[in-house]
């Protein structure tokens, strides 16, 4: 469920397979609605850095000590998202905040960029904002993520070792003042929104269903 374009076709795969593009869940309903106190904070400034270590880890407290020191350090608001307690600091300033969950889709087109572990959900939602990603990897397909966000020239990464307020601003500051990466990431905005991942998916499954349930009455 990727498109071409991001992860293009291999040798060794079954001849049948259809790629589907993104499925984007969160841009159902009011799935995609910030809630009243974020959205007052994203208006009230300049775009903020999103963190994010996503919904499963539990030992992000080193990721987001460093979040923070990287707003300092860059003179940026931030927003930290971090479902189970005790992995934010609790003296955070007041031009960072803190929120158990936001929809991606919703928060993402008001920021200016994403520091995440590579995630393909996540990264599917920060290709559709249009704005540049800064992996820190954890395991599975989250360095390969990277590498391919990397090639499109729309992200870059750093290691979790490596992740540190001095390294981590120096990437983000190339990721937003470098022409070249605003000109790939408005790339990957309009051809995310040409795609329907689910539709796509559910509209192959229904065609498969028909033939099967055809077959059977034959």
């Amino acid at each position: 469920m990727v498109p071409s374009w991001f992860a293009p076709p291999q040798d060794d795969w079954p001849h049948r397979t259809v790629q589907t593009g993104f499925p984007r869940v969160d841009t159902f309903g009011d799935a995609g609605t910030l809630s009243p106190s974020l959205a007052a904070f994203v208006e009230g400034g300049e775009p903020p850095l999103v963190f994010t270590y996503g919904s499963a880890m539990r030992q992000a407290g080193r990721f987001f000590e460093t979040a923070v020191a990287i707003c300092r350090r860059m003179g940026r608001r931030g927003v930290l998202l971090a479902p189970q307690n005790g992995q934010i600091p609790d003296d955070l300033p007041a031009s960072v905040f803190r929120a158990a969950y936001a929809p991606l889709s919703a928060l993402l087109p008001y920021s200016a960029a994403l520091i995440h572990h590579g995630g393909i959900g996540t990264v599917a939602e920060e290709l559709a904002a249009g704005v540049p990603q800064l992996i820190v990897p954890v395991a599975f397909d989250h360095f390969d993520e990277g590498e391919r966000l990397r090639r499109l020239g729309v992200g870059m990464t750093l290691s979790r070792r490596r992740f540190t307020p001095s390294r981590a601003s120096r990437c983000l500051n190339t990721l937003l003042h470098s022409p070249t990466v605003a000109e790939a990431c408005k790339e990957a905005k309009e051809r995310t929104a040409q795609e329907n991942g689910i539709k796509v998916c559910c509209g192959i499954i229904e065609r498969f269903s028909k033939r099967r349930t055809s077959s059977r009455a034959d």
